[in-house]
């Protein structure tokens, strides 16, 4: 047999050396602004207002924004509340 063929038990590697992961891999889930509003439940309106004041961890590509959902649910645990009157006017 061949050398070169790939046993099924290993994982796949790039042309550097590392590991293949599938493109359904948690780590990879990116969102555009619809997506990112759905899953926030928020207005567009509102996810693109902070998308542009740099208050959500996103990047434009083009015209179009790109979030990554691993940065915002970091971003939802790490930020304050924004609005309402919990904190008693602080």
């Amino acid at each position: 047999m061949c050398n070169n063929m790939m046993h099924h038990d290993e994982p796949a590697k790039d042309t550097i050396g590392e590991e293949v992961r599938p493109m359904d891999d948690k780590s990879s889930d990116v969102m555009n602004i619809d997506g990112l509003a759905e899953y926030l439940k928020l207005p567009k309106s509102t996810v693109y207002k902070l998308a542009q004041s740099g208050e959500l961890p996103g990047r434009k590509a083009g015209r179009q924004w790109r979030f990554h959902k691993e940065g915002i649910d970091k971003w939802l645990l790490e930020s304050p509340a924004v609005g309402g009157s919990e904190n008693g006017g602080e």
